[in-house]
């Protein structure tokens, strides 16, 4: 199915999570990430059981330090 990552078409497997998502496409994913679906935060604590649905826009976004 597809999905949007930060606004890029991606082709995911049926019945994926946001966990597997984020294995697929980061697999060395740094910490300090947020993700949203459809511009609802999803907590870490519900990557792995939130599943995406086709059509849904997923944002990453990675924490970053400035001054």
């Amino acid at each position: 199915m597809e999905i949007l990552l930060n606004n890029l078409p991606k082709q995911i497997p049926e019945d994926c999570t946001v966990s597997a998502v984020l294995d697929l496409f980061l697999p060395k994913a740094p910490t300090g990430l947020a993700v949203a679906v459809n511009q609802s935060v999803i907590p870490k604590s519900a990557w792995e059981s939130h599943r995406l649905k086709a059509s849904d826009r997923l944002t990453i976004i990675t924490a970053t330090q400035g001054g």
